[in-house]
């Protein structure tokens, strides 16, 4: 080992002994998890009735390493409570979302068969039952005989034909503190942090170095999602790295739109060639010409459907294109994307078809609601390339239903984002007062949400900036006071460290994962087994970058 890395085990020496010192625990026990990068950290622990002697175990375990694993993970067991079998399967059941158990467990009394909270995640220890639909109803957790089975095999090396045999009758949940070992040390954040527990510190002091690390390694993790075709793979389950089944136009294009956003904000010009590859695909393989128009098509078993919200999310990332490039490279397919759209999803009066047969006769007059603010964004952005009045003035007959039928109920983002084009063109004070309530109506239900949730974030952020855009206006005091916006801004700041903790797969929580290097930097959906879709990508990326940009603005003022 060399200085460094000696350095480090020192400071880690002196971290751990002041946390075991807060601790009423007799024992002392360490999971050490490491892992080079392409396969799931294997994790060794050991105990001792002292620090020292529990310590040195470690420092001996690492001193084999000429060079240190790629990923190294220290847990020490700070708090631990013992149940019987039933009484902890209780407990277990009682968890409100899958993947939200937040202890570890150790299934002998003599320690010989205990993981951590992460390894129970990133090896689907606890499953939901055969009913459970995600957002619909509680997991009613239990534990997979199969999985905790296999890892047992892993781990131990040992064989357990029946594990609930196996186990003893009393099963001890504990916490840890933790520290990662790569290119630095980073102390994790404890037992104390409500979400988040395992994950770097978001401080005031690195928060803004973190936020930046998200965005740009985000941004390569999409891009990496994209194959040499230029389709995208659609996403994991990072247990087992099963790769998500089918495909979606919507999110392809919306995708695309965020690779191009993340060029625009890094300036990292590989993003907008990946973008512009995955428009160039999309364009192939999901658009159709159709009685001299162009529409986005779905695949479906035996036909084929036009759907809004893929027309729209097309036309918002060649427009994007478009506005980072002005090389025309794609504007005819934008203006006759759009025709489309106006001739045959809006009517006059600003009512939405949401659904084609790819006759251009009605499926479904609605799906789902993000497929109408999409397509006013869409209008909007689209008007902002090519001037042509007629998009303008059906985004504005979108705006007028849409505000007449009360859809600030639905707090969608999209509609917030529509807002902040239109009221540049046109700042009608109904306009901000529709944008507004879109936000505040729902203010306190973001705040407290527990998942991550990242269109709540952009939803918030798009507040943020219109709130910036009311202020020029002079009836602004009727719409909003600053008690209101400086809640605002509190609960969007909130909700940023909320993403940083609950949202990104770190390395220190990609480690325990099926392919490590593969997930490293993406964006998850917990209570979905961690699943990794590239829309999640999408919208983390949007949301952390709008922040971004509107955190720089109020310092350059």
């Amino acid at each position: 080992m060399d200085k460094q890395g000696r350095d480090n085990l020192q400071t880690l020496q002196t971290f751990f002994q002041e946390e075991q010192l807060k601790t009423n625990l007799t024992d002392v026990t360490f999971f050490l998890s490491y892992t080079n990068g392409p396969a799931r950290a294997s994790v060794w622990q050991t105990s001792a009735q002292t620090f020292d002697a529990a310590w040195y175990k470690v420092e001996r375990h690492l001193m084999k390493y000429h060079h240190m694993p790629k990923w190294v993970r220290i847990d020490m067991i700070v708090a631990k409570q013992t149940y019987s079998r039933q009484e902890a399967l209780d407990q277990i059941s009682k968890v409100k979302r899958n993947n939200y158990f937040s202890y570890g467990i150790s299934f002998k009394e003599d320690g010989s068969c205990q993981f951590l909270e992460e390894e129970i995640a990133g090896n689907a220890l606890l499953t939901p039952d055969a009913s459970h639909i995600v957002g619909k109803n509680k997991p009613n957790l239990q534990l997979n005989q199969q999985n905790l089975r296999q890892y047992i095999r892993k781990k131990y090396n040992r064989i357990i034909l029946n594990p609930e045999k196996y186990v003893d009758d009393n099963w001890t949940f504990f916490k840890t503190r933790a520290a990662f070992l790569s290119s630095d040390v980073l102390f994790l954040d404890g037992p104390a942090v409500q979400f988040g527990r395992g994950i770097r510190q978001i401080s005031e002091h690195d928060f803004q170095n973190e936020l930046e690390l998200a965005i740009r390694q985000g941004g390569t993790y999409l891009a990496n999602q994209l194959t040499p075709s230029g389709k995208f793979i659609f996403g994991y389950y990072p247990a087992y790295h099963l790769n998500l089944p089918g495909y979606n136009s919507v999110r392809h294009f919306s995708s695309a739109y965020a690779l191009l956003e993340t060029a625009q904000f890094t300036g990292n010009a590989d993003f907008l060639t990946s973008a512009e590859k995955s428009l160039v695909w999309g364009l192939e393989h999901l658009t159709e010409t159709i009685d001299g128009r162009l529409y986005v098509t779905e695949q479906l078993k035996k036909s084929k459907e036009l759907k809004l919200g893929a027309q729209a999310t097309a036309i918002l990332a060649l427009a994007k294109f478009e506005e980072l490039t002005g090389r025309k490279q794609f504007v005819q397919q934008m203006e006759s994307l759009t025709a489309g759209m106006c001739q045959q999803f809006i009517d006059e009066d600003g009512n939405t078809t949401h659904v084609l047969h790819s006759d251009l006769t009605v499926k479904e007059t609605f799906r789902i609601i993000y497929y109408d603010g999409e397509a006013l964004f869409s209008l909007l952005r689209a008007f902002a390339i090519t001037e042509n009045p007629q998009l303008l003035e059906t985004g504005k007959r979108l705006m007028n239903r849409f505000i007449e039928n009360g859809y600030e109920k639905y707090h969608d983002h999209w509609l917030s984002y529509s807002v902040n084009e239109l009221i540049h063109i046109d700042p009608q004070p109904e306009y901000f007062e529709f944008g507004l309530k879109n936000a505040f109506n729902n203010l306190k239900f973001i705040e407290h949400r527990d998942t991550a949730y990242p269109t709540m974030l952009e939803l918030l952020v798009a507040a943020v900036r219109m709130v910036g855009s009311l202020k020029k206006q002079p009836y602004h005091a009727e719409l909003v006071s600053e008690e209101q916006i400086e809640k605002l801004q509190q609960v969007m700041r909130k909700r940023v460290v909320h993403e940083l903790r609950t949202g990104i797969m770190w390395p220190e929580l990609a480690m325990f994962f099926k392919k490590p290097d593969q997930i490293v930097s993406g964006f998850f959906a917990r209570h979905d087994r961690f699943r990794m879709r590239i829309d999640d990508a999408e919208h983390f990326l949007s949301g952390l970058i709008n922040f971004s940009l509107i955190s720089d603005e109020k310092t350059d003022k």
